[in-house]
């Protein structure tokens, strides 16, 4: 037996002894007391102890990690949990002096954190001292036994099984808690349907902003899978009549949100009769009915009624421009109208006198010299009034009958006339036509405002009255002529004041005649509907 042992079990005896005699007297001199019962003070544990601290690469100390001391023959000799300082202390009672063991994490230890290889140690036993960094004054942290931990790394691995686009990681594999980035790369004309992360069998969540996705690593290997569907494509969803300074037919597109759809630049080209020509995007352009569809207008004149319009939307996805086509008729859509139960008798009314005018027009034009309306346009196969009998006729210029074409006079000008333009804008031109003696200035106010005065190469001035909507037509306008030295001239009409005097006169031809009423029905229908709403 060592000497300190020795000493201290002869100090045991004697003070047992010293108590026991003072108790005997007690109870003799009492007589109270037979028996005592003591509690002795155990000794400290006389036995090394393997001091270790636990600490991230950047020093952050890892607590509630279980590790084990293992021996060479693989039996575990101790096992001990970090406190909140990183700090624990293995026993080693029973341990052989010198002996060789490693440091590693219990297996049955759930947290993130772990010594990235087994840590060698050499234990010396036969000293009656801790071995490791311990003191009395703490820790020495430049101890060898102080443990960098590391946060577990998994393996991050994508599906082999994915058709029609791929995804690409921030790494391969990745410590836990750390933040991988997954970016969907579809093949071209595809969309992301849906994204998976899972560990196993359970789902890792994540964030997606964009293209690009985020997720925690979790305690395990991860599978990312990704599925693609076709990507959406505008569609054409319905289609409304243009009937103010201008005739056309709006074309309207769903344009639906994905991800590297660019509509900013967009545009829609329409083709009539081989002709081109270029609508632009506009945000601001949606659809009455407030479904958020975007609206493209095609213009045209009553000649164009049934002729077919080709359609092509221009719109990039990432860097490749897409398109969308669709071929239409103005005369389909109005007979779609009056065919519909969900339309009013207004619009139904409308549509019917707009075949009529487009049919006539068609029917009047070709007859002129030099026209070939059949050729360069599809013939109008709708129609609700063959021709207008002179009762119907007689009707039309009753109504007319405060319609006139009034003119003053200036001793500078020989003569006013007036011709109806009946493009997809309807206008007026007002010639006039200057004495042979004058050769100044001309210039004019149309309704108060300054207009201009374009000369025309017979020695003609035009004032144009612009963009008359249909229901607008019989809006009587004044015209103040003005010349040098002379007093102005003031001309009144309206474009009804055309067809009033197309429809009095003798030289018109019967074509002319049903395409002018053909326009008042137009004109009247127009503006009934004006009134209903």
């Amino acid at each position: 037996m060592k000497q300190s042992s020795v000493r201290r079990l002869l100090s045991l005896v004697i003070c047992l002894l010293v108590l026991a005699g003072l108790f005997s007297v007690g109870a003799l001199a009492e007589n109270e007391l037979e028996t005592a019962e003591v509690e002795i003070p155990q000794s400290a544990p006389e036995y090394p102890t393997l001091w270790v601290m636990a600490v991230t690469p950047g020093n952050i100390a890892v607590g509630n990690l279980s590790l084990e001391l293992v021996l060479p023959s693989g039996e575990v000799a101790a096992a001990v949990v970090t406190d909140e300082t990183g700090i624990a202390a293995f026993d080693l009672a029973g341990t052989a002096a010198y002996a060789d063991a490693v440091i590693r994490r219990s297996q049955s230890d759930s947290s993130d954190y772990g010594p990235a290889e087994p840590v060698s140690v050499v234990l010396d036993t036969g000293s009656l001292v801790s071995v490791g960094g311990q003191s009395e004054t703490g820790f020495n942290r430049e101890n060898s036994y102080v443990i960098p931990v590391y946060p577990d790394r998994y393996s991050i691995i994508p599906d082999p099984s994915m058709l029609n686009g791929s995804v690409t990681l921030s790494s391969s594999d990745a410590a836990v808690h750390d933040l991988v980035t997954v970016t969907v790369v579809p093949a071209e004309n595809y969309v992301l349907d849906a994204l998976q992360v899972m560990q196993g069998d359970t789902a890792v969540p994540f964030s997606m902003e964009g293209a690009a996705a985020s997720f925690e690593m979790p305690r395990g290997d991860v599978t990312v899978s990704a599925s693609f569907k076709e990507a959406p494509r505008p569609a054409f969803a319905t289609h409304s009549l243009v009937l103010g300074g201008e005739l056309g037919l709006n074309f309207f597109l769903d344009l639906p949100v994905f991800d590297g759809a660019d509509y900013s630049d967009s545009y829609m080209d329409f083709t009539v009769n081989g002709k081109t020509v270029q609508d632009p995007f506009d945000p601001s352009d949606t659809d009455l009915g407030g479904s958020g569809c975007y609206g493209f207008t095609c213009s045209l004149n009553a000649l164009q009624l049934a002729d077919e319009i080709t359609a092509v939307y221009h719109y990039r996805v990432g860097n490749t421009e897409q398109t969308v086509s669709e071929v239409f008729t103005a005369e389909g859509y109005l007979n779609a109208l009056i065919g519909s139960d969900e339309i009013t008798d207004e619009v139904k009314t409308l549509a019917r006198a707009l075949l009529d005018y487009g049919y006539h027009s068609q029917v009047f034009l070709s007859k002129l010299e030099n026209r070939t309306v059949f050729a360069d346009h599809t013939r109008m196969s709708t129609y609700f009034t063959e021709s207008y009998s002179e009762e119907q006729i007689a009707d039309i210029l009753k109504a007319l009958s405060d319609q006139e074409f009034l003119r003053g006079r200036n001793r500078n000008i020989r003569s006013v006339s007036c011709s109806l333009i009946l493009d997809s804008v309807t206008s007026v031109y007002l010639y006039v036509t200057p004495a042979e003696s004058y050769s100044g200035t001309v210039s004019a106010l149309l309704d108060n405002a300054s207009v201009p005065v374009t000369q025309e190469a017979d020695g003609r001035y035009r004032i144009v009255i612009p963009a008359i909507s249909a229901d607008r037509l019989g809006n009587t306008h004044h015209i103040v002529i003005q010349t040098e030295g002379a007093e102005p001239m003031t001309v009144q009409l309206s474009a009804l004041s055309y067809v009033k005097a197309c429809l009095e006169s003798e030289a018109s031809s019967g074509e002319m005649v049903n395409a002018m009423a053909a326009l008042y029905h137009y004109y009247k229908a127009s503006d009934a509907l004006k009134q209903a709403n």
